[in-house]
């Protein structure tokens, strides 16, 4: 007998979107769309390849973190469905939210959220599961792509407004 190692059949990757932005500002509607086309792109992508994940947002309005299964586009219509009908404007970074329970059946963490900053990269040290690989990406308006924080933690990919497939192509998470 042989034992091959792979990744659990669960669901083992999340993308967590981060939707923590004030929505009376232009650009911060661009930084709010930027952080969903980066979710929808890179959930497409493990569809096509077959990778059971999981979508994760906080909902303000009712203070639950919500975690959606998905295994085909209509798992992935259903999540941004119920991603459009939650409350973006919220003052607290998703990953305040995101304790060690939710995190608890997860190798991968993929969290993309708009201007990943000094308050972010604090609530994620200590909240984080060291287990867990996590990949960041900041969504940041054209010009502030060389503001992104350096991290000896983390590996933060800025993702500017209107190039998020350029940035995508060529990363690996």
């Amino acid at each position: 007998m042989v034992k091959d190692y792979s990744l659990p059949v669960s669901e083992a990757v999340l993308i967590a979107v981060d939707l923590c932005c004030d929505l009376s500002s232009s650009e911060s509607i661009n930084l709010a769309d930027t952080v969903l086309e980066a979710a929808f792109s890179l959930s497409n992508m493990f569809i096509e390849r077959g990778t059971v994940h999981s979508m994760g947002w906080y909902n303000s309005r009712s203070g639950t973190v919500y975690t959606y299964k998905i295994e085909s586009l209509d798992d992935l219509y259903s999540a941004f469905g119920l991603i459009y009908n939650s409350t973006t404007f919220y003052t607290e970074p998703y990953m305040a939210q995101l304790d060690m329970e939710h995190q608890q059946n997860m190798s991968h963490i993929i969290y993309i959220a708009p201007n990943i900053g000094e308050k972010n990269m604090e609530l994620l040290n200590s909240t984080r599961n060291p287990a867990c690989i996590f990949a960041l990406l900041s969504a940041v308006s054209e010009d502030g792509a060389q503001s992104v924080p350096m991290s000896d933690e983390f590996n933060i990919i800025p993702l500017p407004c209107g190039k998020v497939g350029a940035a995508l192509y060529d990363i690996t998470l």
